[in-house]
């Protein structure tokens, strides 16, 4: 059993001690958390640590694999809370990749974290993923790219979210896989 904490805001989660209460599952998952240390993903965006999917090694085939947030408290009265956070990318472009989910009943049911409408910036930029049979993240990236968007009205009314960063792969080639950084 593992019971995650709730987090106060703002969020400001560069990922440099491994108490950071996020956490990797799912079916196959390559998510580590370290020093990237592959040829083209081989530091982290700010510090020395990030999580990633294979530290040293290419993600797997086949991989369905989650790492979600704590609980994530959204008090103060605030209605535009953004959420941002840095990756970079090497991936079987338009065939692997990531997107994100957020949750405001613990956890127990998720759905799509969608651009908003009025702020969104480089938010689910590939219209179709084939693994995720859906938008996401699935272009290889030079450097740490920011995306970012409006966390949705039903979440800042519940008062908290959490979110998972889902990857997915199909079973041909695997590449280096994605590095997520400095997630606010």
């Amino acid at each position: 059993i593992y019971s995650y904490p709730t987090l106060s805001t703002p969020l400001n989660e560069s990922f440099e001690t491994l108490i950071n209460h996020w956490y990797p599952y799912g079916t196959n998952s390559s998510w580590q958390w370290g020093t990237p240390a592959s040829s083209n993903i081989n530091g982290a965006s700010n510090g020395i640590s990030t999580w990633m999917t294979g530290i040293s090694t290419n993600y797997k085939s086949n991989e369905q694999s989650y790492l979600e947030s704590p609980c994530i408290a959204l008090n103060g009265g605030e209605t535009n809370w953004v959420l941002s956070f840095l990756y970079k990318s090497i991936v079987q472009e338009g065939i692997d990749g990531f997107n994100l989910e957020y949750s405001i009943d613990g956890g127990i049911t998720w759905q799509l974290l969608p651009a908003h409408a009025l702020y969104a910036t480089n938010w689910l930029p590939t219209a179709t993923v084939e693994a995720l049979s859906g938008p996401g993240w699935s272009q290889n990236t030079p450097d740490y790219t920011i995306s970012k968007t409006l966390i949705p009205a039903d979440a800042v009314a519940a008062g908290s979210i959490k979110v998972r960063f889902v990857f997915k792969s199909n079973q041909d080639t695997n590449a280096e896989g994605v590095a997520i950084d400095l997630v606010r």
